[in-house]
C-alpha cells in the first residue's frame, strides 16, 4: 500500500482466487492492484484462480448528490 498523495493511492497483492473462501487448495495465486483517488477506487484482478485464468476490473466509489443524499457505485466486469 503506496500513498501518493493524501487523495492519490495504489496497491499491489499477490493473493487466492476470489472464489476461495476458506482455503486455496489448487496453490494457485492471482495478482491484484488498486488505484484510489479521492475515495474512488479502481480494482483489477489477474491470473489462473484454479478455474482457468481470469481477468477482472471493479469500480467501487460513489458521489453526493447532496448534502443529505449519496450515491453509492459497485461495478465489476469479468
Amino acid at each position: 500500500d503506496y500513498a501518493a498523495t493524501e487523495d492519490l493511492s495504489f496497491m499491489l497483492a499477490a493473493m487466492n482466487g476470489t472464489d476461495n473462501t476458506d482455503y486455496n487448495i489448487t496453490g494457485n495465486v492471482v495478482l491484484g492492484g488498486q488505484i484510489g483517488f479521492k475515495g474512488q477506487y479502481l480494482n483489477l484482478i489477474y491470473g489462473n484462480s484454479g478455474a482457468g485464468d481470469q481477468f477482472q476490473i471493479d469500480y467501487t466509489g460513489g458521489f453526493d448528490l447532496s448534502d443529505a443524499f449519496y450515491v453509492g457505485i459497485n461495478a465489476s466486469y469479468n
